[in-house]
């Protein structure tokens, strides 16, 4: 019987955690203007910084729904094991 408030607990738990990740991003690429005026190839690095930064928002946006729906998906558990130790 209470092996249900241990499950509760525990997918309580994973919830939060996955909550706390749906929140954190990846910083993009920084600037690097200083080696691309001395070396001359400015349009290769900021093709470069660009597609590198659009890559980092799509994997922050995957990041953040996938988390969110990860919680969603422990808090549901976590409400049937609380229902389960009232039931039971």
């Amino acid at each position: 019987m209470y092996v249900w408030i241990a499950f509760f607990v525990m997918f309580t738990i994973l919830g939060c955690f996955h909550v706390y990740r749906a929140t954190q991003v990846i910083k993009e690429m920084p600037k690097i203007d200083g080696i691309a005026a001395i070396n001359g190839i400015s349009t290769g690095i900021s093709e470069f910084q660009g597609a590198v930064n659009d890559y980092i928002d799509q994997l922050n946006g995957d990041n953040r729904r996938v988390n969110a729906i990860t919680a969603v998906g422990y808090f549901i558990t976590a409400g049937t094991a609380l229902a389960s130790f009232f039931l039971t």
